[in-house]
């Protein structure tokens, strides 16, 4: 995948970002709007975050960027919840969510990067 300036719908980005972090493939999770929880599980890792870990931090970052109450994160239990929650973001704050979805872009990219091209992004600070 490589990193563009175009905009993409907010469901889109939501959805790769779900297929990114559980390994799915994209017509799985958008025909399939089951629970979170049914996902593929990883396994538990001291040098890594979990992808239900990092799903949360996303939705809990999204909360408090709308200033919404976090005990709602509850509330995002499906595939749909979440896609609903992206794209309310994305209506509210549109540039915030703009930088968000890039940088869930560079993540991904970083993960196929080469070693030494990773090491030279975060140098350079990119």
């Amino acid at each position: 995948m490589s990193m563009t300036n175009k905009t993409r719908e907010p469901k889109e980005a939501a959805l790769e970002r779900i297929n990114n972090l559980f390994g799915l493939s994209l017509d799985s999770a958008a025909e399939d709007l089951s629970s979170l929880k049914d996902f593929p599980p990883q396994p538990v890792s001291d040098w890594k975050e979990n992808a239900y870990d990092i799903l949360l931090e996303d939705i809990l970052f999204i909360y408090r960027t709308l200033g919404d109450n976090l005990r709602r994160c509850d509330s995002v239990n499906t595939v749909g919840d979440w896609c609903a929650l992206v794209e309310r973001y994305a209506q509210k704050r549109p540039k915030a969510f703009a930088g968000l979805a890039r940088s869930w872009e560079k993540e991904q990219c970083m993960k196929t990067a080469r070693p030494w091209r990773r090491m030279l992004y975060k140098l350079l600070g990119v």
